[in-house]
Formats: C-alpha cells, sequence, structure tokens
C-alpha cells in the first residue's frame, strides 16, 4: 500500500523544497543531544516526526542535492542534484538497514550492503516502521504524537 501512494506522489520541484526547508523544526531531543523530528507531515504515510527536506553538501558548503525524505515510511524523493539527474524527480522508496553490530538504523538507494557508518560494521536490510508494528520507531512515533497532545491548548 505506501508503494502504491509513493508512486502516486507527484514532482517535488525545487521551490517547494526550499518552502518546506523554511518551515523546519525540531519536535524532539533526546537525552545524548540528537534531534529528530520536523513539523510537517509525510505526503505518503501522514506520520510526523520522520519527515522532512534535506540537502547534501559538498566538503567545500556548497548543495550538492536536494531532496525529502521520511524515515518512517521509506518514501524519498530529488528535487535537484546528481540523484535527481540519474534517477529523475519520480518518488521511490529507499532501503532501510540495520547495522547487526552496533544497532544504528541507516537508509541507502541502491545498496543493502553498504556498511555502518558509525562503526563500519555490516548492515541487514529491515522493514520499514510503516510496515513493521514492532519497529522501534513506532514508539518514538508515539512519543511525538503524545508531546503534541500535550502542547495543545486547553
Amino acid at each position: 500500500m505506501i508503494k502504491d501512494l509513493i508512486n502516486s506522489i507527484s514532482k517535488y520541484p525545487e521551490e517547494k523544497w526550499a518552502e518546506e526547508m523554511d518551515a523546519k523544526g525540531i519536535i524532539f531531543t533526546f537525552n545524548n543531544g540528537y534531534s529528530f523530528g520536523g513539523p510537517l507531515s509525510c505526503p505518503s504515510c501522514k506520520t510526523i516526526g520522520f519527515y522532512g527536506p534535506r540537502a547534501n553538501t559538498s566538503p567545500d558548503g556548497n548543495i550538492i542535492r536536494k531532496y525529502r525524505a521520511c524515515k518512517f515510511c521509506g518514501l524519498w524523493q530529488e528535487s535537484w542534484g546528481h540523484i535527481f539527474d540519474e534517477r529523475g524527480g519520480n518518488a521511490y522508496r529507499c532501503i532501510h538497514l540495520l547495522c547487526v553490530k552496533c544497532g544504528t538504523y541507516n537508509w541507502t538507494i541502491a545498496n543493502p550492503n553498504k556498511k555502518c557508518e558509525n562503526c563500519g560494521g555490516d548492515s541487514r536490510v529491515v522493514d520499514w516502521p510503516s510496515d513493521d508494528p514492532s519497529h522501534p520507531y513506532n514508539g518514538i512515533k508515539k512519543q511525538f504524537l503524545q508531546l503534541l497532545e500535550d502542547q495543545k491548548p486547553v
């Protein structure tokens, strides 16, 4: 079902990427200082906190890629840059990985054998949280929703 939704998503122009970049914000910060989440809902799974516009930069700080991603359902979509030039602007589902050594989650476009960026360990392909109710991100999603509920005016 998510794959069908992803395939039906319209193009992601640079103007929309810039608009979404302006709307970015942090919902939740863990004790280790790692920030997670933003105010935008994913156009595919509608989840808040895992979706947002993203950019890759070169070593000299120039933006080399503009895209959007949801780390809950796997929606990825290019707006500009070398991957846009290679793949075009259609939305796709990224590959979700888990490091078998340190337990870090990662994402890749085409390399399911990608080594962990934290420890160099081997990774294995795992289901997206939207497809796996036991995935730990479902617990984080519940925390996001509770936090948002708690912030509503009475």
